[in-house]
């Protein structure tokens, strides 16, 4: 049964020393645990975050994959493999150590609405700094 999609305010957190310095951006980049009882179901909606996520540049747009591609705009660099680990799944993308707080917003909107669209509850954060999620199974689609 659905029952929503839940988001820690600490997602993004910052020194709040570093965030002086840099109100309008998170200083380093996104990392997400997404925690559910459906883990297929939350891998399969975090992919599709993912390949969205990979489109947006620094303003929160989603462009064309030409648009992204053309090297105009700046767009996350990578995307780690999803990796599933017992707290739940794990992606990390790479934004070259900061990306603007509008951008951070957006991820987080893709997120929630493929969560949803999935019909997937769960609960979206940082990963807590001693889960070894790096050394943890890829994940690999299933038919369903």
């Amino acid at each position: 049964m659905f029952t929503g999609v839940t988001v820690s305010d600490t997602v993004y957190w910052v020194d709040p020393h570093v965030a002086v310095l840099f109100p309008d951006s998170w200083v380093g980049d996104p990392i997400f645990l997404v925690a559910s009882d459906d883990v297929e179901g939350a891998a399969e909606a975090v992919d599709a975050a993912v390949e969205r996520f990979m489109l947006l540049d620094d303003e929160g747009r989603e462009l064309t994959e030409a648009q992204a591609a053309s090297g105009l705009w700046f767009t996350p660099e990578y995307a780690s493999d999803l990796h599933i680990t017992d707290a739940g799944v794990v992606v990390y993308l790479d934004c070259r150590g900061e990306f603007s707080k509008t951008r951070g917003q957006r991820m987080i909107e893709i997120l929630v609405a493929e969560l949803w669209a999935n019909g997937v509850s769960a609960h979206i954060s940082r990963p807590p700094v001693e889960l070894d999620w790096a050394h943890a199974p890829a994940w690999v689609p299933t038919a369903r």
